[in-house]
């Protein structure tokens, strides 16, 4: 299982709640324009979302393409990315995004200096291109910069930066990035893979996580520091249902949150160490079924690195760094009872969630747009996300 299984227990929640309670709202009123979606992630710096018709809309940061409008203009409310092109699956990085259709093939748009859009290229795309090779994927996760694909045998594949191992290949392709996908060395089939900070991590059909790639601080979760470029088995007896690689911090769930890492902001347990090189229970979390991390605060001056999890409530809650203008850094605590989620979207400096209703809330510092309401003023409360519109 993994972000796949989270994002259809998601799903079930939104038509079980909407089934069980009629209309009633799963958060504040949002604007009469505001879309529906089914899917939504952040990046560092903008947010996507998935419409039910598998239409992909992007906000906030643009410099690299990165919200695939065909443009590099910031934008403060939802864009559509170019071309009529539907998905079934959509994934932010930090400034890039891939999605993948119903057929399997796969898009990328945005930031593309490591071949992490896997066109075969290394030129910044403002639109989808197709990624090489041929592949049918059932889900995509960008992450820093590169990417991973999953195939519906459980074989995966990634492209991009490999200068710490993050491919997955067995050693750095020349010179040390590839711009179109290459194959994990693993025998087994993965149900789920994300791309993260310099890292990645899967998750076998057995729920064991193995991770590779950069592991100055643990990050792996082997028990050592040395960079892996060929997947290594988390340490432990754990049996995960959803997994996440931040910013050389990992968090997963089984029976609670377990956290990796880096712990210099908390974001592996406020009464962890500032290290860890395995999996450590993060107190409060038992009754959350799903987690997502914050990536790349190190690139971003003045972040902290945190984690969200999610209640079958539809409860959503936090630990770790400062999300600016939102908590304080502390053990897990309420995000905002105001809404009930279905998914909890963590950025480098915002957060958003989707309510149960399918409406997206965002939160945090909105300095590019990434919050989606038509302004660049940073927002305490989440408000909801307007509708399509906005420079």
């Amino acid at each position: 299982m993994g972000r796949r299984s989270s994002r259809v227990l998601a799903a079930a929640a939104v038509l079980i709640t909407i089934a069980c309670e009629g209309s009633e709202p799963a958060g504040p009123p949002p604007p009469a324009s505001a879309l529906r979606f089914d899917m939504l992630d952040a990046g560092y710096y903008h947010t996507c979302g998935l419409t039910p018709a598998g239409s992909a809309w992007c906000w906030g940061g643009n410099a690299f393409g990165t919200l695939g409008d065909g443009s590099v203009a910031d934008r403060t409310a939802p864009t559509r990315v170019a071309g009529t092109r539907t998905f079934s699956w959509l994934d932010a990085g930090a400034g890039h995004n891939c999605a993948v259709t119903a057929s399997g093939s796969a898009w990328c748009w945005g930031q593309n200096d490591e071949g992490q859009l896997g066109d075969g290229t290394f030129t910044l795309r403002s639109s989808p291109v197709a990624v090489s090779g041929g592949h049918a994927f059932s889900r995509v996760s960008a992450g820093h910069a590169h990417s991973c694909g999953l195939t519906a045998q459980g074989a995966a594949w990634c492209w991009g930066d490999d200068s710490l191992g993050q491919l997955g290949d067995g050693g750095p392709a020349l010179p040390g990035k590839s711009a179109q996908p290459v194959r994990v060395l693993f025998d087994e089939p993965f149900a789920d893979i994300h791309a993260g900070y310099y890292q990645t991590c899967g998750v076998t059909t057995h729920a064991e996580v193995w991770c590779w790639g950069m592991n100055g601080a643990g990050q792996t979760g082997d028990g050592t520091t040395f960079d892996r470029h060929a997947p290594v088995a988390v340490a432990g007896d754990h049996q995960f249902t959803a997994i996440a690689p931040g910013d050389r911090f990992v968090c997963g769930v089984s029976g609670g949150v377990w956290c990796w890492g880096l712990n210099t902001h908390g974001q592996i347990g406020v009464n962890a160490p500032d290290t860890s090189l395995v999996p450590l229970a993060v107190e409060g979390t038992a009754a959350l079924h799903d987690v997502r991390v914050s990536a790349g605060a190190s690139t971003v001056a003045g972040t902290e690195s945190y984690a969200c999890g999610l209640r079958f409530d539809g409860r959503v809650f936090c630990w770790g760094g400062a999300i600016p203008a939102l908590r304080e850094r502390g053990a897990p605590a309420p995000l905002d009872d105001r809404i009930r989620a279905a998914v909890v979207a963590p950025g480098a400096q915002h957060v958003c969630v989707l309510s149960r209703d399918g409406f997206a809330y965002c939160g945090g510092a909105n300095f590019a747009g990434q919050l989606g309401d038509g302004s660049r003023t940073a927002r305490g409360p989440l408000i909801p996300v307007n509708g399509p519109g906005g420079a």
